[in-house]
């Protein structure tokens, strides 16, 4: 996924809106370091994440493309591009898509949750890798 609207370097992270929307992947870890890792998801219409919680870790989402909702408990908490959604260590939630388009997000984990680099290109090896 490198691009030139990206920019590593030992010390920070760029990317822009563009390159989360250009990602096709389901679960993509763009950057991880010691207390933060950035993760590119692209959730196909009509599918969802799936029901999860993270005892370990706080999880933010920052939606860029698509329309979706939020599940969180008994709330469902609809989400268009712009929206954030804060998920602390803990709690039950959910994220689908409902619209027409896939939803495209990125999320951050604090502290990192998945090993550097893993790319899940669909929902389906993301859950063969969980099961390994």
């Amino acid at each position: 996924m490198e691009s030139d609207d990206i920019i590593k370097s030992m010390n920070y992270y760029h990317a822009n809106t563009s390159t989360v929307v250009q990602n096709t992947d389901f679960r993509h870890v763009v950057y991880t370091a010691k207390n933060i890792q950035v993760v590119f998801m692209s959730v196909l219409a009509g599918e969802e994440i799936g029901e999860e919680v993270h005892d370990e870790h706080d999880q933010t989402f920052v939606f860029v493309a698509g329309e979706g909702k939020v599940i969180i408990g008994t709330e469902k908490i609809p989400v268009h591009p712009g929206d954030l959604i804060v998920i602390p260590r803990g709690v039950y939630h959910n994220v689908k898509s409902i619209g027409p388009l896939d939803l495209k997000l990125y999320s951050f984990c604090t502290p990192p949750h998945h090993p550097r680099g893993t790319v899940h290109p669909t929902k389906e090896s993301a859950i063969g890798a969980q099961e390994h």
